[in-house]
């Protein structure tokens, strides 16, 4: 039972992990290729530096789509952070319950 519910954490870090990922590298790009387009990004500049602040940093979606109305990439970028922060939200939530629960079955055992 703690070999799998221990599994099961590991598991769901790896795909919060990879959530928080997905939401800032594609916030990253938004922010480069429509709002500051002065600053040349290369890839290394993209998967580098994941730090928090790219995920907490607040961008105009509604603005950016008012702006470029007809640009499909923008729109799937900006589906895409919101996906993943829903989905690292519920992952964290997760993580919480499955830990919570490995300390219950620990003390009652």
């Amino acid at each position: 039972m703690f070999k799998i519910l221990g599994v099961t954490v590991i598991l769901i870090s790896i795909f919060f992990i990879i959530a928080i990922q997905i939401v800032i590298i594609n916030k990253k790009i938004v922010y480069y290729s429509w709002i500051d387009k002065s600053n040349s990004m290369t890839i290394h500049s993209y998967l580098s530096f994941l730090d928090g602040d790219w995920f907490f940093k607040k961008i105009d979606f509604n603005k950016l789509v008012n702006e470029y109305p007809n640009d499909k990439k923008l729109k799937r970028k900006i589906q895409l952070i919101k996906l993943g922060q829903k989905l690292s939200i519920i992952l964290s939530a997760l993580i919480v319950i499955n830990a919570g629960v490995l300390i219950y079955f620990d003390q009652t055992r």
